[in-house]
């Protein structure tokens, strides 16, 4: 547990025990608060993602800005060549199957050498020439391989949702409970409380990159 202080960074460290005895001592301070330490950085509040060479992602100590000398992204894959760090972009597509994206296991360096393997992070549209992200294919649980302008006439789109409507609409769902935002029908089956959930953008309700305390203080 650590006590939040000013300018994003920790006050204080204590241990859960130390915690709950302060709290059983009737500790109180105004304007403290304390909040869980697991996976963020011990100097700032940024999600951690770095700690020693050969530590799991739950003992990441540190963000990319405050990592120590020496240590290592933790958190985000690797590529399965021995000793290389690279973030893996390739991979089997015949290792995932049923599956939207396949699993990256290799970088672009070693996926190359791989015999079946393709990038499967950065997939475009069959079509030659096209550099559209593919959503359709030609049965639903396979991997997308068109766009939707060079889809065939049988192809389904297996990247978004479809409508839930018990007649089985093939529809790609859009509306659904402004609450949950999840989509789950299409404009024609939708219920006269759904809202499009998939074109409606809501307004942030804080200010992007502001920390609470300088937007209260400028509010003032």
């Amino acid at each position: 547990m650590v006590e939040e202080g000013g300018e994003g960074r920790w006050k204080e460290f204590l241990c859960k025990h130390c915690y709950h005895e302060r709290l059983r001592s009737g500790w109180r301070e105004e304007g403290s608060a304390f909040i869980w330490l697991n996976r963020r950085c011990h100097v700032c509040r940024t999600k951690a993602s770095f700690g020693e060479p050969g530590a799991s992602p739950s003992d990441a100590r540190f963000c990319v800005r405050h990592k120590l000398e020496g240590f290592v992204d933790v958190v985000s894959d690797k590529c399965r060549f021995h000793g290389c760090g690279k973030r893996p972009t390739y991979g089997s597509p015949g290792e995932s199957e049923g599956k939207v994206r396949p699993k990256a296991m290799w970088c672009a360096k070693h996926g190359r050498d791989m015999k079946g393997c393709v990038d499967v992070m950065n997939v475009k549209c069959k079509q030659q020439g096209c550099t559209m992200n593919p959503s359709f294919a030609e049965a639903y649980g396979a991997s997308p391989t068109k766009c939707s302008k060079h889809k065939g006439g049988g192809d389904v789109d297996v990247r978004h949702r479809r409508c839930s409507h018990a007649e089985g609409c093939m529809r790609r769902a859009t509306w659904g409970l402004a609450e949950d935002k999840n989509p789950l029908a299409c404009f024609e089956h939708k219920e006269p409380s759904h809202v499009d959930v998939s074109h409606t953008k809501q307004a942030c309700e804080t200010p992007r990159r502001v920390p609470v305390r300088v937007a209260e203080a400028v509010a003032e």
